[in-house]
């Protein structure tokens, strides 16, 4: 990882564009080559094998993704922001748009929501657990195929994700009202729950708990009781 001044840092954002913005500084730009910054802070992760800073777990989370066959950032190179907090995250990023962007602007949700349903079955079964799963954090390629971005959230186990875990997923993807529109999940319509679990391969057991944590009537530690009925 190299360091870099603030002198440096603010020469990279000259004439960047800015893709967001946190606390009114620029968090993600984009260059005019093409590539994307994304300050983080470098806090650490905690695992077995010990600490990893988030701009190593990101980088570490999208080569394995993609020896799983499942897109995301290609990593160029880590900064460190010198006298700070943060690193520089820099990738190439991938080619498409945002979920939430291609939903909103179809004629027809129904193939879209099918495709993410089936994509997000793949990755459990490869037991990809995505802690910043929402919509715009899914990307259609240009291929139809889904990516992921924000990989750092990206918690990756040996096996295939237990029920538990999946519906944990569904929490963080159903959490905003305007998500749950596009995907068709409301009090009276579940469609695309049931797209998931054909896809799925839980038993009828398993798919009783995804079921019953959805709906509220198991509570899973760190998150609140559900605003909707999966029947």
């Amino acid at each position: 990882m190299r360091t870099i001044t603030t002198e440096e840092y603010s020469a990279l954002l000259q004439g960047a564009e800015i893709l967001s913005l946190r606390r009114e500084q620029p968090k993600v730009f984009r260059r005019e080559n093409g590539l994307v910054y994304k300050l983080i802070r470098a806090g650490l992760h905690w695992k077995a094998s010990g600490p990893v800073r988030p701009g190593r777990r990101f980088a570490h989370n999208a080569r394995r993704l993609s020896a799983l066959g499942i897109a995301s950032p290609s990593v160029v190179e880590l900064l460190h922001l010198e006298g700070s907090d943060r690193d520089l995250i820099v990738y190439q990023p991938l080619e498409g748009e945002s979920l939430n962007a291609a939903l909103s602007k179809a004629q027809d949700r129904g193939p879209l929501r099918r495709k993410l349903a089936e994509s997000m079955a793949r990755f459990h079964r490869h037991g990809v657990y995505f802690a910043a799963g929402h919509l715009s954090n899914y990307i259609l390629l240009p291929d139809g195929e889904m990516g992921l971005i924000d990989v750092h959230d990206v918690w990756i186990s040996l096996g295939k994700l237990g029920a538990i875990h999946r519906a944990r997923s569904f929490r963080i993807l159903l959490k905003y009202a305007e998500d749950r529109a596009l995907l068709g999940v409301t009090s009276d319509s579940a469609e695309f729950i049931d797209l998931y679990l054909a896809a799925s391969g839980l038993g009828p057991v398993r798919r009783r708990v995804f079921r019953s944590i959805l709906s509220g009537k198991l509570t899973v530690p760190g998150h609140e009781q559900g605003t909707f009925q999966a029947q």
